[in-house]
């Protein structure tokens, strides 16, 4: 059996991510973060595997909007 670090909320991998955690909800349903399911209803991610997509270069798109020109 394989030894599993540090378990994470889904809120406290969403902070280290700098995410929602509804988007951190639908990497999970896309299988683009492991779980763990230590419940019936309750989910944890490795620590581990939140350090492996920071490794990766994961960065959140940031949106920027540009004002109109005001000057018209």
């Amino acid at each position: 059996m394989r030894q599993i670090g540090r378990l994470l909320t889904v809120q406290q991998a969403a902070e280290k991510l700098c995410l929602q955690s509804s988007t951190v909800r639908r990497m999970i349903l896309e299988k683009r973060i492991d779980t763990v399911r230590p419940g019936a209803r309750a989910v944890r991610i490795p620590e581990e595997s939140i350090n492996r997509i920071l490794a990766k270069g994961f960065a959140r798109a940031i949106d920027q909007v540009e004002e109109p020109d005001s000057r018209s």
